[in-house]
């Protein structure tokens, strides 16, 4: 999954990979309905760690008031 690149649009990965954006997170945290008080905040202190190799990614965000919203997303990547 990946957005258009703006930027240094890559999250702070634990393990160096670049397969999901910044802006994929606060999509996502978006669909889940999670409030976030400053978006741009929130985007600069974001951690991804790769549970799996292919489809898990722990994802802890950090808002602007101190609140930690910690998410697991499971993501199928197909091959074109």
């Amino acid at each position: 999954m990946k957005s258009p690149s703006v930027n240094d649009n890559n999250a702070n990965l634990v393990d160096g990979s670049d397969e999901i954006t910044k802006q994929d997170i606060i999509n996502l945290a978006t669909l889940k309905n999670i409030i976030l008080i400053d978006k741009n905040y929130a985007t600069n202190h974001i951690t991804i760690r790769k549970k799996k190799i292919m489809t898990s990614y722990e994802i802890e965000i950090n808002d602007i008031d101190g609140k930690k919203h910690q998410l697991i997303f499971e993501l199928k990547t197909y091959k074109k």
